[in-house]
């Protein structure tokens, strides 16, 4: 089988969750025997501004398909993000096999300036073209209904891209944790809240904080001692970080999967996230739901050593279903389904 990857970049070490899954996958699949085209921006990718974006989406990738189309006999071409997908409505009309791959929708129903949600709305659109299509969850599958209003069969695989195991904790002290964006849409004040609730119960747990974003200013001018920054996390340190929380704390208001709550759920940690909350039901069965902040710490102070110790081995056991391993066989039976 031939295949062509089209990502923004394929880099390992970008910070970058689809660039990161884009190269991994592409190296997967070459282990499997199948023969990879890369498509992707040349220079750099994360500080391009957006008319080198532009180029490469609109006018790079057309003809780099095109080329592979004629000289190397590729008629497969898998878009790794929504966002790349402008040329599958050309593809199509070579009647090649296009696979959109869409990882959520949030940008449409968030962006302030109109013309800007108008262009992703198009480019939404012009990726819905695609023969097949691939959603990272039920809830991102539920969005491209509504907002795009597709009628192709749309397949759910949850892309998760890393392998983690349990670690032995250093600390003793009890620390509940937070790993990822520090943005609007995973409310970063309700650590805050969290906080104050702990301190108000005089319960002196530590709370470890690690990401950037818009809101790691607000905390730091607001938060009390309870709360330490540790900023980004490195990659290479992640299976460490989240085996040194003994609960997870994930206030998202939306996910279009919710990478963490998988990696934390494969180091066997407790995941707490508010009941209002989008969150996929893929990943949502890993979770405690919690009323408000209140309600979380009251239940991670009433949680057992014992009853702790039984939901990290079903964490465990249910994270399995996540592996790459099976997320690329998956992916491969995928690319092989007659529509």
């Amino acid at each position: 089988m031939k295949i062509g990857l089209i990502a923004r970049k394929f880099d390992e070490n970008s910070g970058s969750g689809v660039w990161i899954y884009a190269e991994k996958l592409s190296k997967k699949l070459e282990e499997k025997g199948i023969e990879v085209y890369k498509i992707e921006q040349k220079g750099s990718g994360l500080n391009s501004n957006r008319y080198h974006k532009f180029f490469h989406d609109w006018i790079n990738i057309p003809l780099e398909c095109l080329k592979l189309y004629l000289f190397e006999n590729v008629k497969k071409f898998h878009f790794l993000s929504e966002n790349q997908g402008v040329t599958i409505p050309l593809l199509n009309l070579l009647k090649v096999e296009t696979i959109a791959s869409f990882h959520d929708l949030m940008r449409t129903p968030n962006i302030q300036n109109s013309s800007d949600r108008r262009h992703f709305c198009l480019i939404y659109w012009l990726a819905s073209r695609a023969t097949k299509i691939h959603c990272n969850s039920s809830e991102t599958k539920k969005d491209l209904l509504e907002k795009i209003k597709t009628n192709k069969e749309i397949k759910i695989i949850p892309v998760n891209y890393r392998e983690f195991k349990p670690l032995k904790k250093k600390s003793k002290e009890i620390v509940l944790g937070y790993l990822g964006a520090l943005n609007d849409r995973k409310r970063p004040e309700k650590l805050l809240e969290i906080e104050k609730e702990l301190i108000s119960r005089k319960k002196m747990l530590r709370i470890d904080i690690w990401g950037k974003g818009g809101g790691f200013k607000k905390i730091k001018q607001k938060k009390k001692n309870l709360i330490k920054l540790k900023g980004f996390a490195p990659e290479g340190k992640l299976n460490e970080i989240y085996s040194s929380f003994d609960f997870l704390l994930f206030p998202s208001a939306y996910e279009g999967l919710g990478l963490p709550v998988i990696e934390s759920a494969m180091c066997g940690v407790p995941i707490f996230i508010y009941s209002d909350a989008k969150i996929p039901p893929e990943v949502k069965d890993l979770c405690i739901i919690c009323k408000n902040s209140k309600n979380m710490i009251e239940k991670i102070l009433r949680m057992k050593a014992v009853e702790k110790k039984l939901l990290k081995r079903e964490l465990i056991k249910k994270a399995e279903k996540f592996s790459f391993d099976k997320n690329v066989e998956k992916m491969i039976s995928f690319y092989k389904l007659k529509y």
